[in-house]
């Protein structure tokens, strides 16, 4: 069965772009750039090709919404072809980075689009180093311990600081390493979730089931991503109670902040464990990892609120940068992958000619967007506002003639 997935979903081509391709996607979700035609005809060819469905084509027929099914199995075929003779975390930022040149992906989500790929690649250098397995055609939807999947994420050096981290609001309760130890992750795709609620205890726990975590849907609050914990150990029942949240809070600005996630965000837990977030600050350009600045409980409690405070087991972490520092899943001759993924692209940073200064200043002449650290993208305000300095002097000049004028008649009266 498996190699007749891998078989289907590459077309029997396993290392030609398009297949690599299909398979990254199956695993992380890739939206490609509707607006632009090269970006459809790929997606048809995906479709056509490469297992990828065609989810809904509108009634005008200019374009088709494509995607891929949740399926396991596909899953697991789409993790050996990406592995097949060279790691994830080396050929997938490369392959985005060229999608992205190619303007076929959509630019809009870069940073959710980096935060599962390290989720992902974590996930499968955790399962490398389980070692062999009963059933390797199963390599990749076993459960890994969520301490591994830490130390595999972030850079060794963070470690002693992630693992003897305390809930946001107890700073003498239990280190992150004592809460989470023997809690186990069992993702090998993501999946988008079509409403709020899907991410809530309610329903968290049918993830763990189907191997799969959450892009949260559009404008969900808080949160990005959402994987679903097992405790109670690895023999312990699927269920609503032995479930809880693992967040992902993705930035890609340039500016850091003090944000504390709402683990409540999928509504009011059914139990009392423990609650990881990780707030990935991709767009800084220095590496920091630290856990959220302890804050007292009576200030994270609503007045009259009654309810258990969340926040004395709730712990955060802040994961500054997108480099070979901070995280251990990105080697570090791909920083600059990395950096070009996440770029934000200003028009002028397309501009072929942009090292030339004249060239650059005749593009910003065209006023196609304003900078207000270049003079020239402003030099019609400063020109106006130059004229009316100019024009007042020229008044003051003229009053101050004028009343000279009548001084000098009155002196001769």
């Amino acid at each position: 069965m498996l190699d007749l997935a891998k078989m289907k979903l590459s077309c029997g081509e396993p290392t030609s772009e398009q297949a690599q391709v299909a398979a990254l996607g199956l695993r992380v979700i890739l939206e490609f750039d509707i607006a632009r035609e090269i970006a459809r005809a790929y997606d048809e060819k995906l479709v056509d090709s490469y297992m990828h469905i065609a989810f809904v084509v509108p009634a005008h027929r200019e374009y088709l919404r494509r995607g891929t099914p949740s399926e396991p199995i596909l899953a697991e075929a789409s993790a050996h072809l990406l592995s097949d003779g060279c790691s994830l975390a080396s050929r997938a930022p490369d392959l985005l980075a060229q999608l992205l040149a190619n303007g076929l992906l959509a630019r809009g989500e870069r940073g959710e689009l980096v935060g599962r790929l390290l989720w992902t690649i974590a996930h499968d250098h955790a399962i490398q180093k389980l070692g062999s397995i009963d059933k390797p055609e199963l390599r990749y939807h076993q459960p890994i311990l969520v301490l591994d999947w830490l130390k595999c994420m972030i850079s060794p050096r963070w470690h002693s600081v992630v693992f003897e981290a305390k809930p946001v609001a107890d700073p003498d309760g239990m280190t992150l390493r004592e809460a989470f130890q023997g809690v186990y992750l069992n993702f090998s795709h993501f999946v988008r979730a079509g409403d709020y609620a899907i991410i809530g205890p309610k329903h968290l726990w049918m993830a763990l089931v189907r191997h799969m975590a959450y892009q949260c849907a559009d404008n969900q609050q808080s949160t990005d991503l959402v994987a679903p914990a097992h405790h109670g150990g690895a023999e312990a029942h699927i269920c609503i109670e032995n479930t809880a949240p693992i967040f992902g809070q993705i930035r890609n600005r340039q500016t850091s902040s003090e944000f504390l996630l709402n683990p409540c965000v999928g509504g009011e837990p059914k139990n009392n464990l423990p609650t990881l977030s990780l707030i990935h600050e991709l767009g800084l350009q220095e590496a920091q990892v630290y856990p959220h600045p302890s804050v007292p409980a009576k200030q994270l409690r609503p007045i009259g609120d009654r309810k258990p405070n969340i926040h004395l087991r709730h712990y955060q972490i802040h994961i500054e940068g997108c480099t070979h520092e901070a995280y251990g899943v990105i080697p570090q001759d791909k920083n600059h992958r990395y950096k070009s993924i996440l770029a934000a692209t200003k028009i002028d940073e397309d501009f072929p000619r942009k090292g030339s200064n004249v060239h650059r200043e005749a593009l910003l002449r065209l006023k196609p967007a304003f900078f207000a650290g270049e003079p020239v993208s402003l030099s019609w305000a400063i020109a106006m506002a130059n004229s009316q300095s100019a024009k007042e002097k020229e008044m003051e000049k003229g009053k101050g003639k004028g009343k000279g004028k009548g001084k000098g008649k009155r002196k001769g009266k």
